[in-house]
């Protein structure tokens, strides 16, 4: 009995390394009884025997995906019992009742890249008759032409932001926490629809990571006063921390619209330079 596992899309994210169960796929081969010696009951001297079709890797099928492999069993053996297997069968009575296939489609690490399934006849399970010297096919499964690994991302759309945040007079920062007008920070990404976002910003520097403060460098710098950064909510963005920006994004461009400015952080202010720098690593888990 020819089984074939159906067409599907599968979608994973770019930046997942865990390793995990991404299907479980049940397709039935007979309901009720089957019997492959045509009902003739007989001492054969028989096995059980699975094999994979497909080469195999770490004991499961190569699917042509990188970081993706596929497991195959019957049910009639126990639950955690997958190919290859061989094993004896000492009843004369060859009778299976509702036999299925149970497919499993593991993710085994980080997949780079997306695609289609290559593999086709996947694993194979029948009866080895070893005193006939014949075997009895039982079922054969494999896998349709389009089932397909999405590995979901997105692509920067601009170039890296140099953000001029103006030229301030100590005098109009007259209290601890007073901040400069806010400048926007063009970050646009085009993503895949379904994309999971995160982002850390890191830099050499810090005045307070909780409160999204990066401290000033270079020479002739400003004391007393920081950069801010703020997310599209105006919330102080926390540096050196992965922040969870927006999961399941629709196709299209995703605005970052963060801000920038200047807030004071001591009670005197000492006239200087007032520039820092940072870096956004994004990740897509």
């Amino acid at each position: 009995m020819q089984k074939t596992i159906p067409n599907e899309t599968i979608n994973i994210q770019y930046d997942d390394t865990r390793s995990y169960q991404l299907k479980a796929i049940s397709l039935p081969i007979y309901t009720g009884n089957y019997n492959p010696t045509n009902g003739v009951d007989q001492d054969c001297g028989g096995n059980q025997v699975g094999i994979y079709l497909a080469p195999v890797s770490n004991g499961m099928a190569v699917s042509g995906i990188n970081g993706i492999g596929v497991k195959a069993r019957i049910n009639s053996f126990g639950p955690n019992i997958f190919f290859p297997i061989n094993g004896p069968y000492t009843a004369t009575t060859w009778t299976f009742t509702n036999l299925s296939w149970d497919i499993r489609i593991e993710k085994t690490g980080r997949v780079p890249s997306g695609g289609i399934i290559s593999t086709r006849q996947l694993a194979r399970f029948y009866q080895q008759n070893r005193k006939t010297g014949t075997n009895f096919i039982i079922s054969t499964v494999s896998f349709s032409t389009n089932y397909r690994i999405n590995v979901l991302s997105c692509s920067l759309k601009n170039s890296v932001p140099t953000i001029n945040l103006g030229d301030w007079y100590d005098t109009q920062f007259p209290t601890v926490g007073s901040t400069s007008t806010n400048i926007n920070i063009p970050i646009t990404l085009n993503c895949m629809a379904g994309t999971n976002i995160k982002a850390t910003v890191t830099s050499s520097k810090y005045e307070d990571t909780a409160t999204g403060k990066l401290a000033l460098t270079g020479p002739d710098s400003a004391t007393g006063v920081a950069i801010q950064l703020l997310d599209k909510n105006n919330n102080p963005i926390k540096l050196n921390t992965l922040n969870s920006l927006q999961n399941n994004v629709p196709a299209g461009d995703y605005m970052f619209d963060w801000k920038a400015r200047y807030i004071k952080t001591a009670d005197n202010i000492t006239p200087g330079t007032a520039n820092a720098s940072a870096t956004v690593n994004i990740r897509y888990e």
